[in-house]
């Protein structure tokens, strides 16, 4: 199942997606903050989130699994 949020962070809105318990996606976007709550891995991205833009987090250690082939991963780009 797909699930999505959007996130406040000091540099834009942030959308999440998540499947099968990986984030599979995150791009900045226009949407509003999501008004529900959180849970599972998205509650994890949010606060790796805060601590990262708060300083005390260098490194995100969520499960993450983009797509596409080899070329258009190292690029980027789908």
């Amino acid at each position: 199942m797909k699930e999505t949020a959007v996130m406040s962070t000091p540099i834009g809105n942030v959308e999440v997606c998540v499947e099968q318990g990986y984030v599979t996606g995150l791009r900045f976007t226009d949407k509003e903050e999501s008004q529900y709550d959180l849970d599972g891995l998205l509650m994890d991205v949010r606060i790796q989130l805060g601590l990262y833009f708060q300083c005390k987090l260098l490194t995100f250690d969520v499960p993450a699994a983009f797509g596409g082939s080899l070329i258009s991963i190292r690029c980027g780009r789908k």
